[in-house]
């Protein structure tokens, strides 16, 4: 089973649509027990990256996620989701994240960079260390592509 966690901000309709579409099973949730027992987690996210880790907190989520992220359960971030994964960001002001990929929202530490994109400039779109993943954009939304890299996550992880 794979956990997605709903704290607050959206997108997790689609996201959720899309992890049952290639086979997942995808129960959304804000209880840090079922996202500890659960095989894979994603965290997803439209939005600021201010308003995700004020939704992380005021839901009791941020050690949770953590120790997920510890003990090597996959995570997957997606946008925001990903962007919280860091230690902090300059996005509207100073914010703290999660401090699971080390770096500031700003520029991501290049041994950290998996893939980039070409928007006027090279930047990283997709990150990672170890079993914690980060993608900048939607999957959810980039019709086949995207639901291949969501079911290469949830097969292989």
């Amino acid at each position: 089973m794979i956990a997605l966690i709903d704290y607050g901000i959206g997108n997790l309709r689609s996201v959720q649509k899309a992890l049952e579409y290639v086979g997942a099973e995808a129960r959304l949730t804000v209880d840090p027990a079922v996202m500890r027992a659960a095989d894979k987690v994603v965290l997803p996210g439209v939005g600021a990256f201010g308003d995700g880790m004020k939704g992380l907190r005021a839901r009791g989520l941020v050690d949770a996620v953590r120790e997920i992220a510890a003990r090597g359960t996959p995570l997957l971030g997606i946008c925001v989701g990903m962007q919280v994964l860091f230690d902090s960001s300059e996005e509207m002001g100073q914010h703290p994240g999660l401090g699971i990929l080390p770096g500031r929202v700003k520029r991501f530490a290049p041994e950290d960079t998996l893939a980039t994109t070409d928007y006027g400039g090279a930047y990283p779109s997709v990150v990672g260390r170890g079993r914690v993943y980060g993608i900048q954009f939607h999957p959810e939304k980039s019709q086949s592509v995207g639901l291949l890299l969501l079911r290469n996550f949830v097969e292989r992880g």
